[in-house]
């Protein structure tokens, strides 16, 4: 008999289904333990794994800094020693201009007191100023001893042109061109020199023209030796520099020269005249000055293509602000009565303004 009466309700209890349920919630009850006891010890794993991973990031990452640090306290080692030297070679190089300028100043010293002998001056050499007057006889001095081949030929006093004229080769007889030179021993330089120089040597068929000054533009690095402005070449007031600059010019010119003699024996069937005219300084000095006016021109429409530019925006910003305007007060208007045919023309539009830019 598998049934018993309960007690408490007076009904009959199956005892086999009552063991039954009791070792199911004995089991259900064992395997949440179980569960429960395989949930921590993963959580626990993950944990641990976890733990080694963030160790072995946060190694890697140390050993990544420790590498960036080590390159960048060597490249900061290698820009100071680079620094370094770069300051040694700037000061060498400053000795070495401080030396050179002691030099000159000394051969200027000499050559003032050579000049003072010569007019009969008076005076602390330290007291001395070089005139205009005085610069232009030692240029003379210095070109004649640099050229003894050439004429140096001194413009008077009171005559339209150049201080001196160096007539190249003239003394072997073989006159092969003109150059002009004009000293300029001033503390400012003046734009009004080149063309004052080119006139003159226009005026004296001369092609070729030199200024030679204590000044440069504002605009000319001042450590120049010398420099080329308009087809004019513009020399520090130096011997160095300036005999270098003419003896470089002359040299060109005598073997331009040689060629255009070479090149008249060799030609054939081109006409002499238009041959020698093509070929001859007057005419490239003149092609120079056409391409210096070009280049004068084209800066002069620059500037007034920027200038125009800016009065199209201007005009763009205020044709904008009177359409946008408009356009308020007829959004206004419709507002105010829906049934009133107003609007913009279709012709009005600011690509008007964007045609011009192009």
């Amino acid at each position: 008999m598998n049934k018993i009466k309960c007690p408490h309700c007076g009904e009959n209890v199956d005892i086999q289904d009552s063991i039954k349920q009791e070792i199911q919630e004995g089991v259900k009850a064992q395997q949440q333990d179980q569960q429960k006891a395989i949930d921590a010890a993963v959580k626990a794993k993950e944990q641990d794994q976890q733990k080694a991973i963030d160790a072995a990031v946060k190694a890697k990452e140390q050993e990544q800094q420790k590498a960036v640090d080590a390159a960048v306290k060597a490249q900061e080692q290698d820009q100071q020693k680079a620094i370094q030297e770069a300051v040694k070679a700037n000061e060498l190089l400053n000795r070495q201009k401080q030396a050179s300028l002691v030099e000159l100043n000394n051969q200027l010293t000499s050559k003032v007191a050579n000049l003072n002998e010569d007019v009969g001056a008076s005076g602390s050499r330290s007291q001395v100023q070089v005139s205009g007057e005085a610069a232009e006889n030692i240029v003379q001095r210095e070109l004649e001893q640099a050229f003894p081949d050439d004429v140096i030929e001194e413009v008077k006093r009171g005559k339209s042109g150049a201080d001196w004229i160096i007539k190249i080769n003239e003394r072997k007889g073989k006159a092969t061109a003109k150059i002009a030179i004009e000293v300029k021993n001033t503390k400012s330089f003046s734009n009004g020199w080149i063309p004052k120089l080119k006139a003159d040597m226009k005026d004296s068929s001369i092609d070729t023209g030199v200024i030679i000054t204590r000044s440069y533009p504002k605009n000319v690095d001042g450590s120049l030796p010398f420099f080329k402005q308009k087809n004019i070449l513009i020399c520090r007031m130096e011997p160095r520099y300036y005999i270098s600059a003419l003896a470089i010019t002359r040299q060109g010119i005598i073997e331009k020269s040689s060629m255009i003699d070479v090149a008249q024996a060799r030609k054939t069937s081109a006409p002499e005249e238009v041959f020698d005219y093509i070929t001859s300084e007057k005419f490239i000095n003149q092609m120079s000055n056409i391409w210096d006016e070009i280049d004068e021109q084209k800066s002069r429409i620059d500037k007034k293509e920027v200038v125009f530019k800016r009065f199209i925006k201007e005009e763009r910003k205020s044709f904008e602000v009177i359409k946008n305007t408009l356009e308020s007060s007829l959004i206004e208007i419709k507002y105010i009565s829906p049934e009133s045919d107003v609007g913009l023309p279709e012709n009005i539009d600011s690509s008007f303004y964007d045609d011009l830019d192009d």
